[in-house]
């Protein structure tokens, strides 16, 4: 399997505090785990489940790539707005490797959190449900 994070490079933006990203193989080594983030404002208390990523932010080792799966650039718009002081990486709207990460990742219901290491390599899936588990008091519990 090929390293998605080299492969959505030149389709990530910064949000917050995050550094933009020149050079991902030099962000990737010095990083040890992300977080791929299959997200919409669609989801029920889907602005509980965002605020909870801030824990992922706190942590040093874990940096948040989130691609958000809405239909509309305006509710795209909207969701990133609402993020407020989350800093992460967000996949460019018209990105093509939306289809490319949901086909790959066989996502097929939102919220879906990925854990890679910085190899590319699957450490974690976690279905809604499971992230529903493991949010409580107001965060998610990695």
């Amino acid at each position: 399997m090929k390293n998605v994070l080299k492969e959505i490079k030149n389709d990530i933006i910064s949000k917050g505090d995050e550094p933009r990203v020149d050079n991902i193989e030099q962000y990737i080594s010095q990083n040890k785990i992300f977080c791929l983030l299959f997200y919409s404002n669609i989801i029920p208390e889907y602005l509980n489940i965002l605020s909870s990523l801030k824990i992922i932010n706190n942590n040093d080792n874990l940096k948040l790539i989130i691609c958000i799966c809405n239909d509309s650039e305006e509710d795209y718009n909207k969701t990133i707005s609402e993020m407020n002081d989350i800093s992460c990486l967000i996949l460019n709207y018209n990105s093509k490797n939306k289809e490319y990460l949901i086909d790959n990742y066989n996502v097929i219901s939102l919220p879906k959190l990925i854990v890679l290491n910085k190899d590319g390599e699957i450490i974690d899936n976690l279905s809604s449900q499971r992230i529903k588990i493991l949010y409580k008091d107001g965060k998610i519990n990695l």
